[in-house]
């Protein structure tokens, strides 16, 4: 898994309590640590450089041990 290239990622979140829930984002992914993966779920196609400052851009970042499975596109 490169920088810049299209995932679908699955992972658990919490929710209330002790419950927790699997959840699945698509998106480009944008920045990568030993600790977790940050994916831009709203990014722009023809996009060359990711902008972190681009309000019309959503980030998030899911912890590594969170994640259940993941696919990428090329």
């Amino acid at each position: 898994m490169r920088i810049g290239d299209i995932v679908e990622i699955e992972f658990r979140d919490h929710a209330k309590g002790d419950e927790t829930i699997t959840f699945c984002v698509w998106g480009r992914l944008v920045k990568r640590t030993r600790h977790d993966l940050t994916v831009a779920v709203w990014d722009y196609a023809a996009k060359s450089k990711f902008n972190a400052h681009d309000p019309n851009v959503d980030t998030y970042s899911i912890a590594r041990d969170a994640i259940l499975s993941y696919r990428v596109f090329r």
